[in-house]
């Protein structure tokens, strides 16, 4: 992604910090932020929260690299979201930490898995299932990629891809050290078929038409039923 084509948010300074200061923020229609991280102080800001949709709905979505234009003229370069605050019944963005991030410098970040191809296991009747989502890795902010993909196509029933088999673009380093299953094709479990045992009715003591136990049974020693 070349610096000059990178999208900017404009954003306005905060002069007070605090729950006081930020619940104002949020009256205006605004979102309170800090900004901080290479090359900068820790400087309060406030977004407008349309704008910043715009950035995370693309695909790099958290991953996204953004400059901040801030009233007065001044740029903030490569900035990346850090972290956010979601109101819990609203789900409307209330808080946001944005870091500036050293172009030159890899970081660690999750990217999305995709696949493609259709499995030999898909075929007979299995699914593909994420084990997870997504992989960390470590790459320069200008060549985090949208996502991984990985080709299902040779896997059969059960088999699944790890981490280590994953075709990781130039630049970009995996940041686990013990690897693991990222995706696997799952089958259909398979129904118990329960029948009734047949000493289940074999313990029922059978009875004469007077409602008696019969001879044989009397003789054996075996329980009355209720009332005899």
């Amino acid at each position: 992604m070349a610096s000059e084509s990178m999208p900017t948010l404009k954003a306005t300074v905060r002069d007070e910090a605090g729950t006081g200061p930020a619940r104002r923020v949020r009256q205006e229609g605004l979102v309170p932020c800090i900004c901080y991280g290479h090359g900068i102080d820790n400087i309060n800001l406030a977004i407008d929260p349309v704008e910043f949709d715009k950035l995370s709905e693309t695909k790099r979505e958290l991953n996204a690299v953004f400059h901040i234009e801030v009233d007065g003229g001044e740029t903030i370069e490569h900035v990346m979201l850090r972290d956010y605050q979601i109101h819990p019944v609203g789900r409307q963005l209330i808080h946001a930490d944005l870091v500036s991030v050293d172009p030159d410098k890899p970081i660690r970040v999750k990217i999305p898995l995709e696949t493609e191809g259709e499995a030999e296991g898909v075929k007979v009747g299995g699914r593909v299932h994420f084990v997870r989502r997504g992989v960390d890795v470590f790459a320069r902010p200008l060549e985090i990629p949208e996502s991984i993909t990985a080709d299902v196509t040779h896997l059969g029933p059960d088999d699944s891809i790890t981490a280590d088999e994953l075709d990781y673009p130039e630049g970009v380093e995996p940041a686990h050290k013990v690897d693991y299953a990222v995706i696997r094709i799952q089958m259909p479990r398979k129904k118990l078929v329960t029948t009734a045992a047949p000493a289940a009715t074999a313990a029922v003591t059978p009875t004469t038409e007077e409602g008696e136990a019969g001879e044989e049974g009397a003789e054996e020693g075996e329980a009355q039923p209720p009332g005899a």
